[in-house]
């Protein structure tokens, strides 16, 4: 199974697990401390121990749900986005080449293609990746593009212009 596939495969998982421990918890909420202890008593024997058994799982799941947000002490436990480092990596040499007719243009177009596929890892799962290379990565990629587009036309408006001054010399020696 390719990499993309096992991350969507444990982001449903972990979703599947929060949903679970939410009804858990929300269902513990409306009904009381009290409502598991006399939800045993009502039930024959043979019943109690699996509801216990269940019980348990979905306090442990209430127990593992991490809060959407998370504070700068817990960026330390998150690990770069997939493509986040590359796209930082090519805008860097984006920038650094920008002046290059195609090189520059180049590395800044999949430095932005590596960055938004970065951040849309983030998005998915905030809590297990930071977003931080990724978003100086699309920086880097916005810089690199607009600095060589704007190089590349001055240039071919410089060409165009010499081209053309050299055609109106040409036609009045003629």
């Amino acid at each position: 199974m390719s990499d993309a596939k096992r991350f969507y495969e444990q982001i449903k998982e972990e979703r599947e697990k929060k949903r679970l421990g939410k009804e858990a918890l929300e269902t513990e909420r409306k009904l009381g401390p009290e409502a598991p202890e006399e939800a045993h008593q009502s039930l024959n024997k043979e019943d109690a121990p699996a509801i216990g058994a269940a019980t348990e799982t979905a306090e442990k799941q209430a127990e593992r749900i991490q809060p959407a947000h998370t504070s700068p002490a817990d960026a330390t436990k998150q690990q770069p986005a997939p493509l986040a480092i590359a796209s930082l990596v090519l805008g860097i040499l984006g920038l650094l080449l920008w002046w290059f007719p195609l090189v520059g243009p180049t590395l800044g177009i999949l430095s932005l293609i590596c960055s938004s596929k970065a951040r849309k890892f983030v998005r998915i799962s905030p809590e297990k990746y930071a977003g931080g290379l990724a978003t100086a990565g699309l920086v880097l990629g916005i810089i690199t593009v607009t600095l060589s587009t704007l190089v590349t036309c001055a240039v071919t408006c410089t060409s165009v212009a010499l081209e053309a001054k050299n055609i109106e010399q040409a036609s009045k020696g003629v």
